[in-house]
């Protein structure tokens, strides 16, 4: 009988490691697409045997190699830190990649140069912050949701709750007055003070006069300037 149970037991044993490193192999496989241009994207996409996706990943990885010569590739120890802290910072419980968007931008593109915060708890928004990549011209804001960290919004106004439409873009209006010193994008907002007509025209305007942001993407000593819309094209 103690066998049969030791036997049932190594059966499931088996099978949850089985299951970890199946989950394990589709989050690095995601979060290995997140660093990938588009194009690299597309034909890292066609590659399903594992064997295959492999070395596929390690000649990327020797392309972005600073120091070629040397034992050690300072970018892959580099993409290790990040994923690392944002596991232990940014993490959430959504398959496949287990991070919240703050996490998929500190994973490409490492630490902020510069973030403002404003901490949700008894007022009438909700916990947000914007991180500011100056060498990138990358600005992004992201917003608290319960259960899933913190995601990426298209504007501050996603940060306030229900409220009339005149107060949400007052109160949106302090939020990005909050980020004045990131970047002039957030001057935009100083007109609306209360009036209904007024607010909701200033509003509408700023978010409609918004620009896209420019970026560059670095693969080794080579370096390519693309201007993006960054909802559409960092992931």
């Amino acid at each position: 009988m103690n066998l049969f149970v030791s036997m049932g037991q190594d059966m499931r044993a088996t099978t949850i490691r089985a299951q970890s490193d199946k989950r394990l192999r589709k989050s690095k496989r995601a979060t290995f697409r997140l660093l990938l241009t588009e194009n690299r994207r597309k034909t890292y996409d066609l590659i399903t045997d594992t064997t295959a996706q492999a070395i596929w990943e390690a000649r990327y990885w020797k392309s972005m190699d600073p120091t070629p010569t040397t034992p050690v590739n300072e970018s892959y120890q580099e993409h290790l830190r990040r994923f690392a802290y944002a596991e232990r910072h940014h993490s959430n419980l959504i398959s496949p990649l287990y991070l919240d968007d703050r996490g998929k931008y500190y994973l490409k593109y490492g630490e902020p140069d510069d973030f403002s915060e404003s901490i949700g708890i008894g007022k009438e928004y909700l916990s947000n912050v914007t991180w500011a990549y100056y060498r990138f011209n990358l600005f992004i804001d992201f917003v608290e949701r319960e259960g899933f960290g913190y995601e990426e919004v298209n504007d501050l106004s996603e940060a306030v709750r229900s409220a009339p439409h005149n107060r949400k873009a007052i109160v949106a209006a302090g939020l990005y007055g909050d980020r004045e010193n990131l970047h002039q994008r957030y001057l935009r907002f100083r007109g609306i003070t209360g009036s209904i007509s007024i607010d909701l025209s200033a509003y509408g305007m700023a978010l409609s006069q918004r620009p896209p942001v420019m970026f560059s993407i670095f693969h080794g000593v080579r370096d390519y300037h693309r201007t993006y819309s960054p909802r559409r094209e960092c992931f």
